[in-house]
């Protein structure tokens, strides 16, 4: 994601909870968001939750997504990089060679 907005969005997936952030460029931070991580469920249900909460705060802040810079997550790992697959995270069971990039793409 490339813009020159004003604020960037961090997700911390965790194997019991995930947060999601709002932050303006000077880093101050907006609001931030915990929700249960589900991993049991897995990865593409934890993706429409992540991106349903990230419609829900983007418009609690009067912010279009077109002003969103860039997002950063975090994952347990091992990750490849290169492609966004979780390879083999051991709190996140079922989540194994999953594309966490493709799921919150889509």
């Amino acid at each position: 994601m490339e813009s020159t907005g004003n604020y960037a969005m961090g997700i911390d997936v965790g194997g019991t909870k995930m947060a999601i952030g709002l932050v303006r460029n000077d880093g101050r931070l907006i609001e931030a968001v915990t929700l249960p991580t589900e991993s049991v469920k897995g990865q593409e249900n934890a993706a429409l939750r992540i991106r349903q909460c990230i419609k829900e705060l983007l418009a609690s802040n009067h912010v279009d997504i077109s002003d969103i810079r860039g997002l950063g997550v975090g994952c347990p790992g091992p990750l490849d990089l290169n492609s966004g697959v979780v390879l083999n995270p051991y709190t996140l069971s079922g989540w194994e060679n999953e594309s966490l990039v493709a799921s919150l793409e889509s």
